[in-house]
Order: structure tokens, then sequence, then C-alpha cells
């Protein structure tokens, strides 16, 4: 805990510049000292609790006590803190962030700074110029008895919340979205997407089309279709298993999510890229079609952002799965949709012809080549005829366009003999034959268009050159699967 950590190692910090924490005991004193500290560790929004992280009762003309009851009042557990400028608890943080006031320069309570930071951090954006406090705000940490956690500074500084601007303004869809959120990113700044649309006017337009193209039968569908997907159930994930070879493959992504990534423009990706693929989710989005209500499947949904973004600016209801136990716990919390710990090879618990799209960008190239076909043949299923499904950023070096084509079209390569014939034990080796079989069954058919991605996204094909444009580059190529029966 951070608590225990500032207990017994309080830092001489540099907080901010010409400022620094001194480190102290948490010994009362008649002058404002620590409080008697309550046994056991701290506890939230207990003042006692102040004494386990080195905070005395007020320093600099700062009463530690009354600001910690203050957010307590405002700022739920975890959440963004319901609270104006003028209140006591911005009045007191945005005083301790800009270090006013500190008497010689020094704080003690650095749980209290960090918390401070974190409350001005919802109204304004900050960079701390002390590289200690920037360390001690990307750490997993608690700040108890503030009712915060560090994760929260790089939320609110990186990523804007969902309802500041969405097509859909009912008021309980909006307070269903208080704490979900996108990371900042403006298409029309960036220069590297073909759609150069603002925010606002994705959303005018959605709404527009709200009020003028649905029909009292097209809502009433839409309803219940929305219905079975609120009733969909996540599959236990304690059977997941993966092989070591693609285990090597995605055990980057585990430590991305654990180190917080979901709350910054890298996501689930080693640099920074929220700008390309917001690109990719509207550029989608246009070429698919999406419309307000309908339905989106998103496999491989890591942080849920490109399903954030379709709620947002398109109105789309969502469904992310992904094998990253953190990226989804994370996603459940702050973006737009249900998301699923599971297994992406078997979708035999998604119902069959339920979506009006399907999504998987630059995830499902990880698999084997027959894992692949399994699965992109099961996504298949999950469509309506008629559907859409984008599978972006396949890699022809991986898989080419034409053995998918072999392998959506039921050749010998979807099923071959030995895994049609296969022993229950073998099977359990191609998680996903039994859905794909499943779906052939079925009668599922698809029709498939291959498009480099270079000819999908970016403004200028001819410069798709740099790490900006690295997405687009050969020989990244999309699927665009439609089910035609």
């Amino acid at each position: 805990l951070l608590a225990a950590a500032l207990a017994l190692a309080p830092l001489p910090l540099a907080l901010l510049p010409g400022t620094s924490a001194s480190a102290s005991s948490s010994s009362s004193s008649s002058d404002g000292s620590a409080p008697v500290a309550a046994p056991g560790s701290p506890q939230f929004c207990d003042p006692a609790s102040l004494a386990f992280v080195n905070c005395p009762l007020r320093e600099n003309d700062v009463d530690w006590v009354e600001f910690l009851r203050s957010v307590c009042e405002s700022c739920p557990l975890g959440r963004p803190c319901d609270l104006g400028v003028d209140s006591l608890a911005f009045q007191v943080a945005s005083k301790v962030a800009s270090g006013r006031g500190a008497t010689g320069g020094h704080y003690q309570c650095i749980a209290g700074v960090l918390a401070s930071m974190i409350v001005v951090s919802q109204f304004y954006l900050l960079t701390p110029d002390s590289a200690q406090i920037k360390e001690m705000l990307t750490w997993n940490r608690s700040l108890r008895p503030f009712p915060f956690h560090t994760s929260q500074f790089s939320l609110y500084t990186n990523m804007v919340p969902l309802r500041l601007m969405m097509c859909d303004a009912d008021p309980t869809v909006y307070s269903e979205m208080e704490n979900r959120f996108v990371p900042k990113a403006h298409l029309e700044n960036t220069g590297v997407c073909g759609i150069a649309y603002s925010d606002e006017l994705l959303v005018r337009r959605c709404r527009a089309r709200r009020k003028g193209g649905v029909t009292g039968e097209y809502l009433e569908e839409a309803s219940r279709r929305a219905q079975t997907l609120r009733e969909v159930k996540c599959p236990s994930s304690g059977s997941i298993s993966v092989d070591p070879e693609l285990h090597s493959k995605i055990s980057k992504y585990t430590e991305r999510g654990e180190a917080l990534h979901c709350s910054t423009h890298k996501g689930m990706w080693q640099a920074e890229m929220s700008d390309q693929h917001k690109c990719v989710l509207v550029s989608i989005a246009h070429f698919l079609g999406f419309r307000p209500g309908q339905l989106v499947f998103d496999w491989g949904s890591g942080c849920g952002h490109k399903l954030s973004w379709a709620k947002m600016l398109f109105d789309v209801n969502g469904l992310g799965l992904d094998i990253m136990s953190a990226a989804v716990a994370w996603a459940s919390v702050h973006s737009a949709g249900t998301f699923c710990h599971a297994d992406g090879r078997d979708l035999r618990w998604v119902p069959d012809g339920l979506f009006d799209f399907v999504i998987s960008y630059a995830a499902i190239y990880h698999l084997s080549k027959i894992d692949q076909c399994h699965t992109g043949l099961q996504l298949v299923g999950k469509l309506r005829v008629g559907g859409k499904a984008f599978l972006g950023w396949n890699r022809g070096d991986v898989m080419t366009n034409w053995e998918w084509m072999t392998c959506l079209r039921g050749s010998k390569f979807t099923l071959p003999q030995e895994a049609a014939d296969a022993s229950e034990e073998e099977r359990e080796r191609l998680p996903g034959l039994p859905g794909a079989l499943a779906a052939l069954a079925a009668g599922v058919e698809v029709d498939v268009e291959a498009v480099e991605d270079g000819f999908l996204f970016p403004r200028d094909v001819t410069n798709v050159q740099g790490n900006e444009s690295f997405l687009f580059q050969y020989p990244s190529y999309s699927l665009i699967l439609t089910r035609i029966a």
C-alpha cells in the first residue's frame, strides 16, 4: 500500500517548482501534527488513519482533516467527484497543487498532495514538474484514507468523460456513463486520418439520424436485440488455457494491462496511438454503416476504447471480449458496453445471428492459422444475415488473404479431415472447432473482401511512413466479411 510505503519511508520529494516534502515522524503535537492512528490498516475517510500516511492534522494553512471530510462527501471511491470550483475540496486542492501557502516549500502529507492533484485534474490539465511526483502518480496504489487511487490521475489527464458529448442524450444513458472515459483524440487535428470529422459533427449527425430516420418497427426490433445482449452471460474464465506459442505472443499485453496502460494514449500498445485507433473506428463505422441502436461485437476489445467511441459517436451498443483479465477489468469500469474475459477461440456462448457488426483489430492474427479460420467462421455466425464483419490489421506474412478466402468458403483448409474426425482429446487442442462446425452446419455463407489498410485509413496513401502511420503500412490488410446466408 502507498500508505504503508509513506509511513515507513517518507521521502524528501520536490512536489512542485521550489517545493519539497519533508521527512518527519508521525508523532502528535499540540500545533496540529498527526492524529492518533487507528488500529490495523488505514481506512477510507477515517481522520485517524491520516497518521498511517504521515499526515498532520494541519500544515501550511491546510486542514487535512477538513479536506478529507470534504472530498469524502463529494468524491465516491474510485469515481469522479461531484463538486464545483467554489467547493472547499477544490479550493484546498488547487492551493496544494499550485504550491501556494507552503511555508518553506514543504508538504509532509504526500497522500494529500497526490489526492489534491487528482481533484484538480478533473478540471484542468496538470503536468507535474517533479519527476518524483510523476513517478508516484503512475504507481498502482490506493491513497487511503483519501478516496482515490493513483491511477485516477492518468485517467483524468489522458481521457475525457464519455458523456461530455454523446449521441444519445437520454438522462438514463447519461447517468450510466458517469465513470466512462475515452482517450483524448481529435481526428480533425491529427493529419493522419482520411476522415477528419470533429466529434461535434459526428454527434450532431448521429442525433439527426436518431430523430429523422428511426421508425417504430426499427426501434422495437433494436430494443428486443439490445435486451438479448444485456442477458448474455460471460463464460467462466477459469477454463482459459493457451499453448506456449500463443502465450509468448500475448504475454506483453498482460504486462501492459497490469501497468494501467488503459488509462493512457497507449492502451494495449507500446506507443501512444489513440489518434490512429480512433481513426480506425470512425473510418470503419462509416465504411460499414453504423446506425443508432445497432449491435457490435468487438473480438479482442482490449481496454474497450473502440466500443466507447462507437457508443459516443454512433450510438451503437457493444459486447467486448478479451483474454487479458486486467484490460477487461478496466473496460468493465471505464468503457461503454459489456465486457467478458474469455478465450475468444470458442464462441459457442455468444448468441448466433445477434449482431449487426463484428469488429476485430490487430487481435486475431496472434492465433495459429487453423484457429484464425475457426474463429473467423464463428464470428460470421454471430452476424445477422446481411451483417458485416471487419477483421483489421491482418498480417500478410502471417496469413494471406487467399488463405482467408479458402478458409471462409468451406474448403479443406477450413476443416481438414483429420480435424473433423479428431478424438475428443485431440479436439481440446482445437477449441474453435466445435463452434466452426456448428456455423457450417447452420449453413453460414460469407462474401469476402480484402483491402490493404493503406487504402482504408490514411489521408494520403503515398505518405504512410514513420511511426504516426505505422498501423497503416504494408503488409497490414483488412477483411470485410458480409454474411449472405
